[in-house]
């Protein structure tokens, strides 16, 4: 039973301390902290012109190497599509059919 208690007594002997020496290292690096001065998040610095430019010249230049889009090839494409998927609905549907037997008892072949 003592060494029960002797072992109760020693853990929460350890927590204190590690709770103490965690306590002491915050205090010390939030000291450091506020004796630093305050320095500001961006530097000071001479303020330069922003750019000005006209929007509706520079989208008629790029748009000057640009012809039309031709589509016909996506269209075409679509349209292929939509025929597969009813080819392969056709045979889905064919496939759940049940087949003829192979043969019929009393019938010459």
């Amino acid at each position: 039973m003592g060494l029960f208690i002797g072992l109760i007594v020693a853990f929460f002997i350890g927590l204190g301390a590690y709770s103490g020496a965690q306590h002491l290292w915050v205090s010390a690096v939030t000291s450091q902290i506020t004796a630093q001065p305050q320095t500001p998040m961006l530097p000071q610095g001479p303020v330069l012109p922003t750019m000005t430019f006209n929007a509706e010249q520079l989208t008629k230049s790029l748009n000057q190497t640009i012809g039309p889009i031709d589509t016909t090839a996506g269209q075409r494409a679509a349209i292929n599509n939509l025929g597969h998927q009813i080819y392969l609905q056709n045979r889905a549907a064919a496939a759940m059919v049940p087949l003829p037997p192979q043969r019929i008892p009393g019938l010459p072949r």
